[in-house]
């Protein structure tokens, strides 16, 4: 069934390239010479304003180009408003200081150490995050590259909407991480000026070294990876008790017990969706952690629910069928109380499947305590 999707996508995906094809060659010449040719790298600019929309029009463009296995590491960083560019001008050689504040708008190209974490969301057909785990070197090489890329794509699409660029390299990376991302740990690589030129340009173009949000702050705006996405399963029912899905290229069996007239070859769907509670905690809870920089260790899991079955025996519809879940976390970690409860916190905020009992109203208590 999956590998039936599967195909099926890919056609889709290879008709459309082909569509695109018959309808564009190419680019003519002047589209040409404006994105590359001719484009030049500028350092005077007009001080009329570069829209958010238009921000976010350049990252939608930028984020559909290529990367390697889809890591798509970087993450930009907008800087509009003086606040944010007295923290930039921080790092800043003192020679481009000033090109930076006159600028309407400067990105900050950065990527992410934990970017391959995501990997099960922008690769979803196989798994990759082993090839990443535990291998700091490759993992930071691989974002290093990626994050390069997409930056030049970045530029590639201003100078597309009709805004010029000016790449720096020439600033103290250390400041920039310390002055704008000490929470989310990510990493600068170099930064972008623009964006509308007073047309004074240098021919020396430097070649260096991105779920949709869009966070605003202080005058910058953090755009991340796209963040929303449509899910596609497929299943069958075998019998009436007994179901089959492909999910994440996974056949899952959801079946009853023999004493209901199932296989008993799974759980049944009310425990599936229970025991994915505990599924979440523990992926999320070391996401949370990891990003913490705190060792939670292995994680164990007991879990009381209390299931009013009137609904599923057909006797009555009922508004909560799971009236409360107990689940008490264990950490075998070596982090402190404190810290456990640093991650719980973080935890409840970030679990899917915790925040799906909440709003269905289950009186869900979640206790986290070292082992």
């Amino acid at each position: 069934m999956m590998a039936e999707t599967t195909d099926i996508r890919r056609a889709r995906a290879q008709q459309a390239v082909r569509d695109l094809r018959s309808r564009v060659g190419r680019l003519d010449d002047a589209a040409i010479d404006l994105i590359l040719r001719d484009a030049r790298s500028h350092y005077a600019w007009t001080d009329r304003p570069v829209s958010d929309a238009v921000l976010r029009e350049i990252y939608e463009i930028a984020i559909a180009g290529p990367t390697s296995m889809n890591t798509c590491p970087a993450r930009f960083v907008f800087i509009t408003s003086e606040a944010a560019k007295d923290r930039l001008a921080k790092a800043l050689k003192p020679k481009n200081v000033a090109k930076m504040r006159a600028a309407p708008v400067t990105a900050i190209v950065a990527w992410d150490p934990l970017y391959w974490q995501r990997l099960d969301f922008l690769f979803p057909h196989e798994d990759r995050k082993p090839l990443f785990e535990g291998k700091e070197q490759h993992a930071h090489d691989t974002a290093l590259r990626n994050s390069t890329l997409q930056g030049g794509d970045l530029m590639i699409a201003a100078r597309a909407l009709g805004l010029d660029v000016g790449p720096m390299s020439e600033f103290s990376n250390e400041i920039v991480d310390r002055e704008f991302f000490a929470e989310t740990g990510w990493k600068s690589s170099w930064s972008i000026s623009a964006m509308r030129t007073k047309a004074r340009c240098s021919r020396n173009c430097r070649a260096l070294s991105s779920t949709t949000s869009a966070r605003s702050c202080e005058g910058t705006m953090a755009i991340r990876q796209k963040t929303s996405m449509t899910i596609t399963l497929a299943g069958r029912g075998t019998s009436h008790a007994r179901s089959e899905v492909e999910v994440d290229g996974n056949t899952v069996v959801i079946d009853e017990p023999v004493a209901r007239g199932g296989t008993n070859e799974g759980p049944s769907p009310t425990a599936t969706a229970y025991a994915a509670l505990i599924g979440c905690t523990n992926v999320i809870g070391h996401k949370c952690a990891a990003k913490l920089g705190i060792d939670i260790g292995t994680l164990a899991f007991e879990m009381e629910v209390d299931f009013d079955r009137r609904g599923v025996l057909l006797l009555e519809e009922v508004e909560v069928p799971f009236t409360a879940i107990r689940l008490d976390v264990a950490a075998a970690g070596p982090c402190t109380e404190d810290e456990l409860q640093q991650v719980a916190r973080e935890t409840a905020k970030f679990c899917a499947i915790s925040k799906l009992f909440e709003k269905a109203g289950t009186d869900l208590i979640i206790t986290w305590h070292r082992a």
